[in-house]
């Protein structure tokens, strides 16, 4: 199971992750594509899965709620943050990578924006060029077909997970600004 949580806007190329599949399911027949979320563009994704001819291997959840989100993803082998080059007055937001790696599992996602930032090539997933087809059909079939190299990024994502972008990490961060902060203001 490919997983994408997110919503279908034009920044989330999920055009890219639809053409991709067609040559996962060539390589991996019985792989499936679940598609979480909603947004604009939901009604082109459903019209490219159809042209694609890849009803049989997608299935679109619509919406859920945050809450749910940890139990969805558990059913996912390989998680996914397909995103374009560039997209005016979008900055990328790499939200869903660490809900991704907190849940363990193995990502592929493109080398755009902060998503550089936080994933490091081959040691907590896999990064390939935006809108670079044959090469993120081609990290999905090798993290399908290699269990160990699937949880050995799975695990690397989830303990930088939770020692660098946990919400007690952030915390710990912003109390050491805060006492930075009153430090200063009581010097003279």
């Amino acid at each position: 199971v490919v997983m994408f949580v997110g919503g279908f806007y034009p920044w989330h190329d999920v055009e890219l992750l639809i053409d991709s599949f067609v040559e996962v399911v060539t390589r991996v027949p019985d792989a499936k594509l679940v598609l979480v979320g909603d947004g604009d563009a939901k009604h082109a994704v459903q019209q490219r899965i159809a042209e694609k001819g890849l009803e049989h291997a997608v299935v679109m959840t619509g919406s859920i709620e945050h809450s749910r989100v940890p139990r969805i993803l558990a059913i996912a082998d390989v998680a996914v943050a397909p995103n374009v080059a560039f997209f005016p007055g979008h900055g990328g937001s790499p939200l869903k990578l660490f809900e991704y790696m907190a849940a363990g599992k193995a990502l592929v996602a493109t080398r755009t924006g902060q998503v550089r930032q936080v994933i490091r090539d081959g040691d907590n997933g896999i990064l390939v060029a935006p809108g670079d087809v044959a090469g993120f059909a081609e990290a999905i079939v090798a993290l399908l077909t290699r269990p160990s190299e699937r949880e050995r990024l799975g695990h690397n994502a989830r303990r930088q997970a939770v020692a660098q972008h946990s919400w007690e990490q952030y915390v710990e961060r912003l109390e050491r600004v805060y006492a930075n902060a009153l430090e200063r203001e009581s010097c003279p």
